[in-house]
């Protein structure tokens, strides 16, 4: 698996959604990818100050704005998708 394959499955990553094997190769590539590890962490971060802050979910866009400057500042290449970069 690269970067580029576990941006779009990381919410069903999260949420325990994904084929057995699939999963199975996330969390190796998270294990052996200091970028996405750490993108990783940021993701569940976030969630959890969303989380604290009432629950409100955010608006897609934000949250999908969010996604990018994330992939961004750790030099991930690639946008979230529905974002037009």
């Amino acid at each position: 698996m690269r970067c580029d394959d576990l941006e779009p499955l990381l919410t069903d990553f999260l949420e325990g959604d994904l084929p057995a094997d699939v999963e199975t190769e996330a969390l190796e590539h998270v294990a052996g990818c200091r970028a996405c590890d750490l993108y990783l962490a940021e993701y569940v971060e976030t969630i959890e100050l969303v989380a604290e802050w009432g629950g409100e979910a955010l608006p897609t866009e934000v949250s999908q704005r969010m996604l990018a400057a994330v992939l961004n500042d750790l030099g991930i290449n690639g946008s979230a998708p529905g974002t037009g970069s």
